[in-house]
């Protein structure tokens, strides 16, 4: 189970890496994107896509795990 866990993990772990400048903006520009960006999500699809340029885009693996665990009766919180 754990090995099969191993790809989502680094996937995610490289998305946090590459996501580092949008929580520490390196100049006053990407502080002001960020901001407007921010604001931006607020409307109905833009939250959608901001929300999955920060964390990365669902893959089959979670698909799988949210099936096998549905079967197992493992409720998600």
């Amino acid at each position: 189970m754990l090995q099969a866990l191993r790809p989502l993990v680094t996937e995610k772990q490289q998305v946090a890496r590459n996501g580092t400048s949008w929580f520490i903006p390196a100049s006053t520009r990407q502080l002001h994107l960020r901001r407007a960006a921010l604001k931006l999500a607020r409307l109905p699809v833009i939250d959608r896509y901001v929300a999955g340029a920060l964390t990365g885009k669902s893959t089959a693996i979670i698909t799988n795990l949210r099936a096998t665990s549905a079967v197992a009766g493992f409720s998600r919180r």
